[in-house]
């Protein structure tokens, strides 16, 4: 006799609504997902622990409001995983992002992401999901096998995807 409904754009979107029927005088528990750092809900839990928020219901039907706020963020690994060291991952919520060369009109390794991001979201009609436009940099290419060291950045866009998307747009970085 207990019914749930949900309501929502996730993953394009952290707005999340419940209406929960057949539960009156008993508790919901809800997963706050690991990536949501901030969060909100329209009716107070009665507790939050160990990645839950738990609700009394005490209406024949109840409505929760969830707030999952999805903002783009730099995630490091753990500095044990040494194949990732020096490097980050562009996530936006439960999303991790990816560059591609169809986007960027240079060789991937010649970019590197600001640590400030200034990140831009875009909707692409085609993939049903936001892309992300932020700051980074572009090092000047050359053409010998070596040359002495001199760092010769110019700032630019960089053009992220989600990964789910990655790869199906022709031969690209």
């Amino acid at each position: 006799g207990i019914k749930i409904i949900q309501n929502t754009e996730y993953p394009n979107n952290g707005a999340v609504k419940l209406t929960v029927s057949g539960m009156k005088g008993k508790t919901l528990a809800v997963r706050i997902p690991g990536w949501a750092e901030k969060y909100s809900f329209s009716v107070p839990a009665s507790k939050t622990e160990k990645g839950y928020a738990f609700f009394e219901i005490s209406e024949d039907t109840a409505e929760i409001q969830l707030d999952f706020p999805m903002e783009c963020r730099l995630v490091a690994a753990n500095p044990l995983v040494e194949a990732n060291l020096g490097r980050v991952a562009l996530c936006r919520g439960p999303l991790t992002y990816c560059a591609e060369g169809v986007d960027n009109n240079s060789p991937l390794n010649n970019l590197s992401l600001s640590a400030q991001l200034n990140a831009n979201l875009l909707f692409n009609e085609e993939m049903q999901a936001y892309t992300v436009e932020a700051d980074g940099f572009e090092d000047a290419p050359f053409d010998s096998l070596y040359r002495t060291y001199k760092p010769d950045f110019k700032s630019r866009k960089i053009k992220f995807i989600p990964y789910f998307a990655f790869a199906n747009r022709g031969e690209t970085d």
